[in-house]
């Protein structure tokens, strides 16, 4: 059989920073996730889709394409498309989050934090 398990939990980390992605990939791989990671909106984009079911974990200050806007144009092609936005809130950031209905996890990331909120997004 190919590929990850199909109980294994996917998640989909969309991160420009290195070491942040790395980061996050170990975190993630440490507590039992199948991680797909990439370090653009446009590189996810034109990537093969990952198994479902997956959580997205997105970065808003992404090169090109900002983070919002990567979460609408995935819920275009499917609206059950479970995502969290990584950030540091202002107020546009978090009205604009809001009325996409995507939760954001402020920077700096408390890994445990994000774990959890994944692991309740997926449950």
């Amino acid at each position: 059989m190919f590929g990850p398990s199909p109980d294994l939990q996917m998640v989909v980390l969309v991160e420009d920073d290195p070491a942040v992605l790395a980061s996050l990939r170990f975190a993630f791989e440490l507590e039992g996730f199948h991680v797909y990671a990439h370090d653009s909106a446009e590189a996810l984009l034109d990537a093969a889709p990952p198994p479902r079911p997956a959580c997205f974990v997105v970065d808003q200050r992404l090169p090109g394409m900002d983070g919002l806007t990567l979460v609408r144009r995935l819920r275009a092609q499917d609206p059950d498309v479970r995502a969290f936005l990584i950030t540091t809130t202002n107020n546009d950031i978090a009205r604009r989050a809001a009325r996409e209905g995507v939760p954001i996890i402020d920077k700096p990331l408390v890994t445990e934090t994000l774990v959890a909120e994944v692991r309740r997004a997926l449950a």
